[in-house]
């Protein structure tokens, strides 16, 4: 299993304030005549803007770090259990009395 250490993403707090703080002093620097509806638009537009960019990292941080950890414990997994199974077979054929097959018909 992996840690969850690994699957946490680093967040810069501090770009994070400094964006709230740039569209507070844009928002309150703005004239007044402006409508409402404009400066949502625009804090929106900003916003999303941001996400398109966060989501680039995030897949990014998927493909290159969480995926290649993922097969490397599936194909760990997937022989632990192989040998399981093996040995369950072994034990099968002992309790039956039968031989087990020859290791050439056991391997692929």
């Amino acid at each position: 299993m992996l840690p969850v250490a690994s699957l946490e993403m680093q967040v810069d707090n501090q770009d994070a304030l400094a964006s709230v703080s740039l569209v507070k002093e844009s928002m309150s620097s703005e004239p007044k005549n402006r409508p409402f509806e404009e400066r949502v638009n625009q804090a929106i537009h900003e916003a999303a803007g941001r996400l398109d960019r966060e989501s680039e990292k995030l897949i990014t941080y998927l493909n290159d770090e969480v995926v290649p950890a993922v097969r490397e414990h599936s194909s760990r997994g997937l022989r632990v259990a192989a040998e399981k199974l093996a040995k369950f077979a072994d034990f099968m054929d002992q309790q039956s009395g039968s031989a087990p097959p020859p290791p050439d018909e056991n391997k692929r």
